[in-house]
């Protein structure tokens, strides 16, 4: 990882998860490195304005994210994300904000 970057640890990662993923941070473009840092993959994020929970499904390189949908603020709108979990495209990062499991 470049000298910008050397914070970002996997969490509990034993030392071939991190190089792995430390490989894989280096092969992506300068763009997407920059979303990944600021929002790794390892966190559970809120979408602000709706309040959905999400985790990250991919990085794209217009600097945008694709989350999974599968909670939400209101206990039964949480219940029908369980149910049915939904991938959603071209969501700004900062939309996003992280929440404790």
């Amino acid at each position: 990882m470049t000298e910008q970057y050397k914070q970002l640890t996997i969490p509990d990662a034993d030392a071939s998860e991190q190089r792995e993923f430390t490989a894989w941070f280096n092969s992506r473009p300068e763009k997407v490195r920059r979303i990944i840092a600021d929002k790794p993959p390892w966190n559970r994020y809120r979408i602000k304005v709706t309040g959905q929970h999400c985790c990250l499904y991919s990085y794209s390189e217009d600097g945008t994210v694709t989350v999974t949908i599968d909670g939400h603020d209101s206990e039964v709108l949480a219940a029908i994300n369980r149910i049915m979990p939904v991938n959603v495209f071209g969501i700004d990062p900062d939309d996003l904000e992280v929440i404790e499991i």
